[in-house]
């Protein structure tokens, strides 16, 4: 088994018997600037620090690939919504120092086998790094 990477419990990997990998990776982030009113004078810009970094991906999940697309989704949706923090790691390398949290995740192109069962699906993971550096702990 050739493991690609990790989000927490999620492992990413490429064999003959298992396909689970992110596709299509999309990062962003910015930073955060204050702007301060002055009388008659432009408003002064303070820069307030860098904001969380987004990233986002999609998973190509199917039971021909030795992955079970519907039990992936659910393990996904527990995440979501218990609130888990994560580790994301890539290629050996975590992506930041900090863990990442899902913010959103969608299914497309759902194909079902003839007992309705779930057999082919397209997930988009939107995940948005956790620092929680200001907790003081």
């Amino acid at each position: 088994m050739a493991q690609v990477g990790y989000m927490g419990d999620i492992v990413f990997v490429a064999s003959e018997a298992e396909l689970r990998t992110p596709a299509n990776i999309s990062r962003s982030g910015g930073a955060r600037w204050e702007e301060h009113k002055l009388h008659l004078m432009k408003p002064a810009s303070e820069f307030a620090g860098p904001d969380l970094e987004q990233l986002s991906f999609k998973m190509h999940l199917s039971k021909a690939n030795g992955v079970d697309p519907l039990e992936e989704i659910d393990t996904l949706r527990s995440m979501r919504d218990n609130g888990e923090v994560f580790p994301l790691v890539l290629a050996g390398s975590p992506i930041t120092e900090n863990y990442w949290r899902i913010e959103s995740i969608s299914d497309a192109d759902n194909f079902y086998d003839g007992k309705g069962n779930l057999i082919r699906s397209t997930v988009t993971v939107s995940l948005k790094e956790y620092d929680n550096t200001g907790e003081g702990g």
